[in-house]
């Protein structure tokens, strides 16, 4: 019911779409991590039919035994609350059709909520080594925020989710900040952690570190994600040999030193000084 969105104080909006914005299902999976932690509910779908090509983006039957339903493709709303804000969660697979109306439907229902601030979740493939902190690159409309963000000069095809936090800006009293995270492009058949990790270190910081976000048990599910790909390149000469040119290629390059955890306290600096 959109009376749900109205009924919001001023939340922060977190959108996350399948697909080709989500290597290594990192975008939905920092998502899903919120949305588990506090308990969101579903307030909201869009399921217009006009919008997917059920041959490409097919339903799916969900169930145990003789309780088996359809379920079709839906963009989900979702309210859930910290320890200091409330939040609406926006997920679900990216369309395949009709992407002006359906950025304006969606952009439309998302300001009825008034929302302060809009954070929007990618992940893409990268060159980047699964040993070394994945960078995060992004933009905000919020100049204090955007300075501290690696700047992000992809240009080239897009998905969803940049179509999204364009059409977002037209929100009144809003801010708007896109955070995507590099995959490796070898290890990016499986959910990955350590891109979850990396995503949610700095929603983390924009919320103000609510209480029950504790990241400790996804970062050590990130260290034997690590140990575990570490493993599997050690088995082939080539792939390892390539890695280790990646290793070296990153470490030899000062910008990679302003995407770590320096980002995440700066992030948590600023938001303090705002209070």
């Amino acid at each position: 019911m959109t009376r749900a969105l109205k009924r919001l104080a001023r939340p922060v909006v977190i959108i996350a779409c399948d697909g080709w914005n989500d290597a290594g299902e990192a975008a939905t999976g920092a998502l899903y991590f919120l949305a588990e932690r506090y308990g969101a509910k579903i307030v909201y779908e869009i399921d217009n039919e006009l919008f997917w090509n059920y041959t490409d983006t097919r339903p799916q039957v969900v169930g145990q035994g003789s309780e088996r339903i359809v379920r079709w493709p839906t963009l989900r709303f979702s309210t859930a609350k910290t320890s200091n804000q409330e939040l609406l969660l926006i997920d679900g697979p990216e369309p395949n059709l009709m992407w002006h109306t359906f950025a304006r439907m969606v952009v439309e229902k998302i300001a009825e909520a008034k929302p302060t601030l809009i954070v929007v979740l990618g992940s893409m493939l990268a060159d980047v080594p699964h040993t070394r902190g994945l960078p995060i690159n992004g933009s905000s409309t919020a100049p204090e925020i955007d300075v501290m963000l690696a700047r992000n000069d992809y240009e080239g095809p897009t998905g969803i989710v940049g179509v999204l936090a364009q059409e977002c800006h037209s929100i009144p009293e809003c801010e708007v900040v896109t955070l995507w995270v590099s995959v490796p492009h070898y290890a990016a058949s499986n959910e990955n952690p350590l891109a979850v990790h990396a995503l949610l270190t700095r929603v983390r910081a924009l919320l103000g570190n609510p209480d029950g976000l504790e990241l400790d048990e996804l970062a050590a599910d990130a260290r034997e994600w690590v140990t575990r790909v570490s493993q599997l390149v050690d088995e082939d000469p080539d792939i390892s040999e390539y890695v280790a040119e990646l290793e070296r290629g990153w470490d030899s390059d000062d910008v990679s030193t302003a995407t770590g955890e320096t980002i995440a306290q700066e992030f948590e600096k600023f938001l303090r000084d705002t209070d």
